[in-house]
């Protein structure tokens, strides 16, 4: 019929993601070529690495990377399904921060180097999870 037809993620399969575990930093394994997931701010260009977490409740996420070049991160409900995604995050320390339902989610990482990424939930109405959380001194108070 002459139209066009874009089918994102059509050739990419999902196999089996890696855990992303609360809490740890994980170096996140990625393979040149191996899926080539596109669509929101990925480019399906570089290597790219497949992890998934679940939340029982809904709950506050952030996820943080570090790596020595731009990161590429989308969360999705479906791996294979650009429509499904969440959140898509770039940039030299790529990181989300936000509410999400219960609920298995899929994340998506690409880089062209190491990529360390950090999962951390605070559960509504649970105790806070996340590390590092502190009150700011007040003007002269000595922390101890």
């Amino acid at each position: 019929d002459g139209g066009l037809d874009l089918a994102f993620d059509a050739v990419a399969e999902c196999g089996v993601p890696s855990d992303l575990p609360v809490g740890v930093d994980t170096l996140i394994e990625t393979v040149p070529g191996a899926a080539a997931f596109n669509g929101g701010c990925l480019l399906g260009t570089d290597a790219q690495g497949l992890y998934s977490f679940e939340l029982a409740q809904p709950a506050e996420v952030r996820i943080t990377t570090t790596s020595i070049s731009p990161v590429m991160f989308s969360i999705r409900r479906v791996c294979d399904d650009a429509g499904s995604e969440v959140s898509c995050e770039d940039g030299d320390f790529a990181s989300f921060e936000g509410p999400l339902d219960a609920g298995r989610y899929v994340v998506i990482f690409e880089g062209l180097s190491d990529i360390t990424a950090r999962l951390e939930v605070v559960q509504d109405g649970g105790d806070d999870q996340l590390v590092n959380a502190c009150a700011p001194a007040a003007m002269g108070e000595i922390m101890q």
